[in-house]
């Protein structure tokens, strides 16, 4: 537990005293306020060239919940009872992302923060940080991070837009899944072929899914691309009721 005591000393101190057992810190520091200490540590985290704060940083915020810290004092006899909330920190990661120095790797990282914290605005947050810089280019691996994020949010993307996203075509196929918890996915010009359609198609057939408007026009879907969507048209679970192909928009009957 050396990174909580390395999260709260000044780097002039730190290094002089040892995170004692039974989570307690030096006297110093002993009465520090959780809130505090975790945005020290969101700080820390984001000044980090390499990284290697980000895992622990998400493992104390999950921690740091009352729900946990509820089944932490039958573990740690020391550990008082926290009425810490969520809310304070969860601003300050939210003003952090207003930065417009913040690079992408550690914007994605403060979302899995905000995950953590299961904050509700997890999803606003996404969308206002891309609204606010277009340019921003993600990787492959960046694209999975932000995927595996809104996924397990438990709110519903009102829209799901591919082009916010500057990204390669890799990049877009590992986005694409979102459009499972989306009501609007908007999928035009983003290079999509027939076998990105088998993605698509599997979010229409979802048990209670909620997309009733999808647009995938101007990409090269090919006449089984179509065939395939079609199909899915048919399934039960298929809440669609717009669906664009190129410049022609169809208005589906209701079931």
């Amino acid at each position: 537990m050396e990174e909580l005591q390395f999260f709260i000393e000044e780097p002039q101190n730190r290094g002089r005293y040892f995170f004692l057992p039974q989570l307690k810190l030096h006297k110093t520091h002993k009465n520090i306020a959780l809130p505090k200490l975790l945005k020290k540590a969101v700080k820390k985290a984001m000044q980090s060239q390499k990284g290697h704060l980000d895992l622990f940083l998400m493992f104390l915020l999950g921690i740091s919940l009352e729900t946990n810290q509820k089944l932490l004092r039958g573990l740690f006899t020391n550990t008082e009872e926290s009425k810490y909330s969520a809310t304070e920190v969860t601003q300050y990661i939210t003003e952090q992302l207003k930065s417009q120095d913040i690079s992408p790797e550690t914007s994605i990282n403060m979302f899995y923060c905000l995950l953590e914290l299961k904050d509700n605005s997890l999803n606003t947050e996404i969308q206002r940080y891309f609204r606010s810089s277009p340019g921003r280019n993600l990787s492959s691996s960046m694209c999975s991070l932000l995927a595996y994020t809104l996924m397990m949010s438990e709110d519903v993307l009102d829209e799901f837009n591919l082009n916010m996203y500057e990204t390669t075509w890799g990049g877009y196929m590992s986005l694409l899944p979102v459009v499972r918890c989306c009501r609007k996915a908007k999928l035009s010009s983003c290079k999509l072929n027939d076998t990105c359609c088998e993605t698509v198609a599997l979010a229409l057939q979802i048990p209670n899914s909620p997309m009733i408007e999808l647009d995938k026009s101007h990409n090269d879907l090919q006449d089984s691309g179509v065939k395939l969507l079609s199909e899915r048209l048919k399934n039960p679970n298929c809440q669609l009721k717009i669906l664009r192909f190129e410049i022609q928009i169809l208005v589906l009957p209701p079931p």
